[in-house]
């Protein structure tokens, strides 16, 4: 498995209220890789905290981030099978370093026969996880969980750890293509095997049959095709706006900025998920 595991498909998005719902939509955000899969560090810190159950969602990881992200101090690493077991409160990691491997599973029998280096996957009971993912997660405390998990907080959108996971993508990994910039290019492996380049400028899913091109595809490019397959093709119900929903996001081309959006993404960007067009089409 050469893909680093953030490159596998969010299947929990951060703050969607289709997901963990008790507790007032997701707090975290959860991606999908294969069990026992390495997760490394996305960004540099210190460990302040290594934990289970209880009151943890999985073995996880608190780190103090050498530079907080958007003011936040703190991330966690979620959902893990095991922590790697050379790490210790305290030590300094760095991008890339080993913080354990992908766990989630509620019953021995979704780690598919597979293991990590302790021997011992760790098992959550049904409400601490409901499949196979790893959790990251921008946190003010050490850790990431209360005691009682029915008094979540509301989803504050300044603990929104997805951009971590877009800029993890958008830097280089695996072997680079002599002539490729630093762009998507349709002769990448994971290009090559879900699309099609109909155009210059047009790219077809084969495994969905809809269409990305014109600005969208650029911004797609641009982000290595972070939000994954395109689920739809262009909506245009929202006057001087196109927007295209993706597995793992929504890519908007607002020229004329009529939405609300980050800053320094223009004329595309990703949907910010308290946006009302969030809030549509999350529901």
């Amino acid at each position: 498995m050469d893909q680093p595991w953030f490159m596998f498909e969010i299947c929990v998005p951060f703050g969607n209220p289709n997901f963990d719902a008790e507790f007032g939509g997701a707090h975290d955000l959860d991606i999908g890789a294969p069990p026992n899969h390495p997760v490394t560090a996305l960004l540099p810190g210190t460990i302040i905290s290594i934990t289970k159950p209880p009151p943890d969602w999985g073995e996880q990881v608190g780190v103090r981030l050498d530079e907080p992200f958007n003011g936040i101090p703190n991330m966690a690493y979620l959902h893990l099978s095991a922590v790697n077991p050379a790490l210790a409160v305290g030590q300094h990691v760095s991008e890339g370093h080993l913080i354990g491997w992908v766990g989630g599973a509620n019953h021995e029998a979704q780690y598919l026969g597979t293991s990590n280096p302790t021997g011992s996957n760790f098992v959550n009971k049904p409400f601490q996880s409901s499949r196979v993912q790893v959790g990251v997660a921008l946190m003010r405390g050490k850790q990431f969980g209360i005691e009682d998990f029915h008094q979540w907080p509301p989803v504050e959108t300044e603990l929104d750890p997805t951009e971590i996971i877009l800029d993890a993508r958008r830097r280089p990994f695996g072997p680079h293509i002599e002539g490729e910039d630093d762009m998507l290019q349709i002769t990448h492996p994971f290009a090559a095997a879900h699309f099609t380049q109909i155009a210059e400028n047009r790219w077809r899913s084969v495994t969905t049959n809809q269409d990305v091109f014109g600005g969208i595809l650029d911004f797609y490019r641009r982000i290595g095709g972070a939000p994954r397959l395109p689920l739809t093709g262009e909506q245009h119900d929202i006057p001087d706006v196109t927007y295209q929903v993706f597995e793992a996001g929504v890519i908007v081309f607002d020229p004329h900025r009529k939405l609300d959006h980050p800053t320094g993404f223009e004329p595309s960007y990703l949907l910010k998920l308290d946006s009302e067009l969030a809030k549509k089409l999350l529901h």
